[in-house]
This record gives C-alpha cells, sequence and structure tokens, in this order.
C-alpha cells in the first residue's frame, strides 16, 4: 500500500534498511547517546570471543 501523506512511516523504515540515515527512521534505546562508534557485528562478536579467551586463560 502506498501512503499518501506527506510523512510516510514505511518509505523512512525502507530506507533506514537500506542504508539511508539521513532520510530513514533508526530507532535506539534509551542510553544510544553513550556510544562512541558503530561497529560491525562481526567486530562486536570478535570482541566477545577475544574477551572469553583471555577470561577462561586466567581460570585455567
Amino acid at each position: 500500500k502506498k501512503c499518501s501523506y506527506k510523512y510516510c512511516i514505511n518509505d523512512r523504515l525502507t530506507a533506514s534498511c537500506t542504508g539511508d540515515v539521513k532520510n530513514g527512521l533508526v530507532f535506539c534505546g534509551a542510553n544510544a547517546y553513550k556510544m562512541d562508534s558503530i561497529l560491525p557485528v562481526s567486530e562486536i562478536f570478535s570482541q566477545f570471543v577475544r574477551d572469553a579467551e583471555s577470561v577462561y586463560k586466567e581460570d585455567v
């Protein structure tokens, strides 16, 4: 369904999904202002693994 309104929520959500965060609608949590960077998921998980490995090595 195509919106006839000046501001269409569907258009804004679609823009965000395709990477257009300037014109899209992006949701965030209450603590988003604390973030200083946006990282790829692969980098975040790599950091999780490194942290877990360092804790495991300390316990062994």
